[in-house]
């Protein structure tokens, strides 16, 4: 007897010991669902979540990340922006499938608080406290009074405000969520960073707020006790140590007083490797000799003179500092945009004492010049920090057209306004002046000056506490040099449905795109027009700051549209009219000019053979494709020629690459041999993957293929337009199971119809023979994307071909592509024969791979047909053949095939194990038509076990995911899926537009065992219709017709027959018996158009729907 389920629940990611530790914890924590729960967070500290006193469990790391993120961003927040958050390296629809297994786990703790509506999640504030928010809540209420009593006396602070701030206080017991981490995603780390950088600055200034208030107060211990939090919380504070001591000599503590001291140097030496102010050392001074007395202080300790009680006065001590530290660098004329994390960066680095000489390093146009300058209006806005740095101030020097040291020393000393002599040493009357100055050196456009580099090196030795930073195309290779490298700006990879203006413009390109268009056109704006060209840009231009400023300056004679399409054509064209901007910056072309110039004709020659790369390549790529050594790849790479884009690939950045392909092109017989040897290389790759893509090695083969891709589809391009068969005969196996297994189906058709059509000269025997396997693998991909008929030519051309050719392995997968032709129009019994023939074929081989493929084919027809028994067998025989070789994703298609039939047998413990393998299986090599495909099974479990909220949560994950990867007859299965949900939960709106969904799709897909299915679909829903005899007469007429129709099969044949039997029992008006008349029963044609008919009708009379 078969055990049943009460609910499905996804399997998690990490193998079986995972799972069961996944379900012990659900079974500790009760399910909630309608009301909302008495929850409350703590993020001071390593995050807990409580029900009352009781500790909740999470089952999931990232649940209680996505708990925090939503607690403190308070609003609703876009699914696709919450997985690039959580999964930000993780393929989009991946990444939206791991989000449902979070929010899932959320709900199942949080209940009603968490709210899903379609693409936006939020969470209800109402029925979940949270320290941090509470925190928050307290600091505004202090900051900005609305109590009616606050009117502090005269000197003395508002006692309300001052109740606030302790109760804000006394919250924080540790930092924000300590302890906590997600090592794979690095948005969430930052964001996490930035939330505890925001309240501890509250906290900060919270504790300094009390501390002067008890000051006010003259309530020394009180001022004690929150200056003490002050200085453990920010001991490089020297105002809260400060405070401290004079609280303690105040309250007749001296040695404390004294010691506080000490501690404040001693933090200020480790930390930084400078000495307490000169307020902190004149208070210490007068605490040590007597002169600061007990009972002598004043309220106000920054203003005011202490007097002695002879009416002398004494030291004075002010808590604000000397004056503001020179500067020199100019206003730019435009905002800056972006660069977030390096300012954050350069800001920290810049202060620490190992840190003496920064380079930024980019190509011209990256945005340097810009960043450095925001340095400067950073460190020059941060009066506390500049002082404590750079006292003696921060100086921008341009260089450019300098070429010699002493030009440099020169206007070094023309900045900070002192006289070189001619005759004496340059370098040393340098050293002499600047000597005992801690400053700030910003060397700008350093790269006509990079032979005399070394002159840094002199100025740093002679010069301790001198700090430099440097902008330069050319790294200047010493050994103190520290490098920040400049790429584009962070860009949109693609615009994603339902994503608004807002999520696009969190990215720093789009921002400045914007930014600069505004001053074209003031009223350009992102909208249903402009927004996909605006990203195109972005993405031609990998979000290079100069390129997107001179495209910008276009919209004032050009639309959007046409700029982006100038890109795609030619980068180098776009240039300025802008009279102040530097030669070099006036173009693209005038950016790579000047670059290339400085390069030896060594470099040039290795520089133009590398455009070659359509994408990133390897150095083992550039040394055996172009004789281009590593240690050429690094002097490009230092020159800003070259990107390391991640752990052992490089790039050319796409302006400089279209440019330098110019320079190749220039040369013919060059670029002949380059691409030769290009094409074998990537080509021989693909062929050398064959076995490996059978076995288990084929989630490393697809990863190495993967990263690839662009370079093997230039290769074979390359290869196809010279005739190249051998090769390509070799390469097509692995090319084809390459965009098979990764669901690329779309692309995978578009590939092997263009290989097609450049394949010319049929008088050839191999081109013929090519032909016909290329057809064979387009018709594959068609099915899949549902065009059928177009898919039928492609198999019965390829047969046609093979069979001429005597191609026998051709000939069996023809047989086997036939097959699942007629096995997804339904006919079982015809797909039977074909891929019985296509099995023959194979054994005959000895290919066993193939055969396992074509027995589980057999096996779904079996399954078909009402077979079990046989397809158990095929399945398992198939399954064995698939462990054997290895072979990760034939085990998933195998595994979930057993499932269906378990289902199909009631079986669900047994169906549930394998759906839940096969998920894992499909989860390892990153399958996402597989994943699809597997949720789509699980929703189907949950659905017969009328677990609605599962299926539903399951089916849109899949349809998500199909319709990622094009897979039309899962989206057909998915959305026949959600329509039974919605029936078994009476929506009958929401079920008929699911269906008729379906029902559409179908038809268009010629899937005649789909196509009754959702007409039985439509028959079960209309027979339930609660008053509406219309919509039972429409009901019998498709069972009636359904029953009319010959193949159909057993299952169906029976439900129809059920319905018919069960409307004819229920009495007969008129219509009914105008329809029993009838002697021939409605076509499948005419009972779609009935349908439509009734839809449209009853669609004046419902709300609208919701569509996934």
């Amino acid at each position: 007897m078969n055990k049943r389920i009460k609910t499905v629940s996804k399997p998690p990611f990490f193998g079986s010991i995972r799972l069961k530790k996944a379900y012990q914890n659900m079974r500790k924590s009760p399910l909630r669902v309608d009301t909302p729960p008495n929850l409350t967070l703590s993020l001071f500290g390593y995050p807990q979540l409580k029900d009352k006193n009781e500790l909740l469990h999470l089952n999931r790391h990232k649940s209680m990340a996505l708990l925090a993120y939503l607690l403190v961003n308070q609003g609703e927040h876009l699914r696709l922006a919450l997985a690039a958050l959580l999964w930000p390296d993780t393929e989009q629809a991946l990444a939206l499938a791991l989000l449902r297994n979070v929010l899932s786990d959320l709900r199942r703790v949080c209940g009603s608080t968490l709210i899903t509506e379609g693409p936006m999640v939020r969470l209800a504030l109402e029925g979940i406290a949270c320290d941090v928010m509470r925190f928050r809540k307290l600091i505004a209420e202090a900051s900005t009074p609305t109590h009616s009593n606050h009117v502090p006396a005269p000197g003395s602070p508002c006692s309300t405000c001052q109740a606030l701030l302790i109760e804000a206080v006394a919250l924080v017991q540790e930092e924000f969520m300590v302890g906590f981490m997600l090592g794979d995603s690095a948005s969430f780390q930052e964001w996490q960073t930035q939330q505890g950088q925001q309240l501890r600055q509250a906290y900060h200034a919270a504790l300094e707020k009390l501390t002067e208030m008890y000051h006010q107060q003259m309530d020394y211990p009180n001022v004690q006790r929150y200056a003490a939090r002050w200085a453990a919380a920010d001991p490089l504070q020297e105002r809260a140590h400060r405070y401290l001591m004079q609280a303690f000599a105040l309250d007749g503590r001296r040695d404390l007083a004294l010691s506080q001291y000490q501690k404040c140097k001693a933090e200020l030496k480790q930390e930084l490797g400078l000495p307490p102010q000169q307020e902190t050392t004149a208070l210490y001074m007068a605490i040590f000799s007597g002169t600061f007395r007990v009972g002598e202080a004043t309220h106000d300790i920054s203003d005011a003179s202490r007097v002695r009680e002879d009416g002398n006065a004494t030291q004075k001590f002010p808590l604000t500092g000397f004056s503001k530290p020179p500067t020199n660098f100019p206003v730019p004329p435009t905002s800056f945009c972006g660069r977030t994390e390096e300012v954050t960066y350069l800001l920290a680095r810049i202060q620490q004492p190992d840190c003496r000489l920064v380079t930024l390093l980019g190509m011209g146009g990256s945005g340097k010049t810009r960043l450095a300058l925001e340095l400067a209006r950073t460190l020059a806005q941060d009066l506390h920090t500049l002082k404590a740095v750079f006292p003696a101030g921060l100086y921008f020097i341009t260089l450019e057209a300098l070429t010699h040291r002493e030009h440099l020393l020169n206007k070094i000393a023309e900045a900070l306004g002192f006289t070189l002599q001619p005759h004496e040493s340059l370098e040393g009357q340098t050293i002499k002046w600047l000597r005992g100055k801690r400053l700030l050196l910003i060397l700008d456009n350093f790269e006509p000056l990079i032979a005399e580099a070394p002159l840094l090196t002199e100025l740093l030795l002679g010069l301790p506490e001198l700090k430099i930073l440097v902008t330069s195309r050319e790294r200047l290779a010493l050994q103190e040099e520290e490098c920040l490298e400049l790429s584009g700006l962070d860009y949109p990879p693609s615009a994603q449905p339902g994503e608004g203006n807002q999520a696009l413009e969190a990215y720093e390109a789009v921002q400045l795109f914007l930014q600069r268009a505004g001053r074209a056109q003031s009223k350009f704006s992102l909208n249903k027009t402009s927004t996909p060209w605006v990203i195109q840009i972005c993405q031609m231009l990998e979000g290079f700051p100069l390129g997107l400023e001179l495209a910008t300056e276009k919209l004032r004679t050009v639309s959007v549209q046409e700029i982006a399409e100038s890109l795609a054509y030619h980068r180098g064209n776009l240039q300025t009219s802008i009279r102040n901007l530097p030669p070099r910056h006036a173009s693209l072309q005038a950016v790579f000019d000047y670059s290339w110039v400085r390069l030896t004709e060594q470099e040039q020659g290795a520089y133009a053979r590398l455009s070659i790369f359509p994408s990133g390549f390897t150095s083992s790529a550039a040394a055996v494709v172009l004789g281009v050594s590593q240690e050429m790849l690094f002097t490009l790479q230092d020159k800003s020629l070259v990107e390391k884009r991640q752990e052992g690939r490089y790039a050319l950045h796409p302006v400089l690459k279209q440019l330098a392909a110019e320079k190749q092109a220039a040369d013919p017989d060059s670029f002949r041999v380059t691409a030769c040897s290009f094409t074998t290389y990537y080509l021989n790759l693909l062929a050398r993957k064959r076995t490996s893509l059978q076995t288990n090695e084929q989630g490393g083969a697809l990863e190495e293929v993967a990263a690839e891709s662009e370079n093997i589809r230039s290769a074979w391009t390359f290869a196809l337009a010279r005739g190249w068969l051998d090769m390509i005969e070799e390469a097509l196996d692995s090319y084809y199971w390459y965009y098979l297994f990764h669901s690329l189906y779309h692309e995978g058709a578009l590939v092997f119809q263009l290989a097609t059509q450049m394949l010319v000269g049929e008088h050839s025997l191999q081109v013929g023979r090519l032909r016909g396997k290329m057809l064979n693998r387009q018709g594959r991909f068609l099915v899949t994307l549902g065009r059928l008929p177009e898919a039928q030519a492609c198999f019965e051309e390829s047969l046609r071909r093979a069979s001429e050719a005597d191609e026998r392995r051709e000939i069996a997968f023809s047989q086997n592509n036939l097959g699942l032709l007629a096995s997804v129009r339904g006919q079982a019994a015809e797909a039977q024969i074909h891929f019985q023939a296509g099995l023959q074929g194979y054994q005959a081989l000895e290919d066993q791979y193939e055969i396992g493929r074509v027995l589980s084919n057999l096996g779904v027809c079996a399954k078909t047909l009402g077979d079990y028994v046989s397809a158990y067998q095929y399945y398992l025989q198939s399954l064995e053949i698939c462990q054997a070789l290895g072979d990760i994703r034939g085990q998933a298609i195998r595994l979930s095939n057993l499932g269906n039939l378990a289902l199909a047998q009631g079986d669900y413990l047994a169906a549930q194990k394998h759906q839940q393998a096969a998920y894992e299986a499909y989860r390892q090599i990153n399958d996402v038509g597989g994943l699809a495909s597997s949720l789509t099974n699980l929703g189907n479990l949950a659905l017969e076990q009328k677990a609605c909220s599962e299926a539903e949560g399951y089916y849109r994950e899949s349809l998500a995911l199909a319709r990622a990867c094009e897979n039309q007859s899962l989206v057909l299965a998915t959305r026949l899926g959600l329509g039974k949900v919605f029936a078994l939960q009476r929506a009958e709106e929401a079920a008929s537009e699911q269906f008729w969904e379906a029902l559409q799709l179908a038809t268009e897909l010629q899937a005649a065992v789909s196509q009754q299915n959702a007409l039985l679909q439509f028959a079960e829903l209309f027979s339930h219709a609660q008053g509406k005899a219309q919509a039972k007469i429409l009901a019998l007429e498709i069972a009636t017709g359904l029953l009319a129709q010959p193949n159909l099969r057993p299952q169906v044949k029976a439900e129809a027959q059920k319905i018919q039997d069960q409307l004819t029992a229920q009495g007969s008006p008129a219509e009914l018996i105008d329809m029993q008349a009838r002697e021939v029963p409605l076509t499948v044609e005419a009972l779609i158009e009935q349908i439509e008919g009734y839809l449209k009708i009853n669609d004046d009379n419902v709300a609208p729907t919701v569509t996934f």
